[in-house]
């Protein structure tokens, strides 16, 4: 399944999106969050609150692939570096395209990703 417009919409404009999915253990949580953004001479920036189809080719994406206890999660607590298994952190994806394709590979169905704070996704 592909990316809905509002998805879309929502990547383009600097939104975080967020999904739970199976973790490889009981005793762990899985996310898969992704989040658009613009390089600048000064590096990374944030985009704007404008839709502009040029946005689809122009964007640069990270996607975030981790799996956390699930103590952390059910208790609120902050989680260390060390915590963070199985942890895949990607950036530089350019365009929709290129980063529908990546997202795939990490999650089964991309109408799971939703605002992040819809999610119990801890890190973004």
């Amino acid at each position: 399944m592909e990316l809905s417009r509002k998805q879309i919409n929502e990547l383009i404009t600097g939104v975080l999106l967020s999904a739970e999915i199976s973790s490889s253990s009981p005793e762990l949580r899985h996310f898969v969050s992704v989040r658009g953004y613009i390089e600048t001479e000064r590096g990374k920036d944030v985009l704007d609150n404008y839709i502009n189809e040029s946005k689809l080719e122009t964007t640069v994406f990270f996607i975030m692939d981790y799996e956390v206890p699930k103590e952390y999660i059910e208790n609120d607590w902050e989680i260390p570096d060390n915590k963070i298994m199985n942890g895949i952190f990607m950036e530089g994806i350019v365009g929709i395209e290129n980063v529908q394709k990546e997202l795939k590979k990490h999650i089964p169905d991309l109408s799971l990703l939703k605002t992040h704070w819809k999610c119990a996704a801890p890190l973004g």
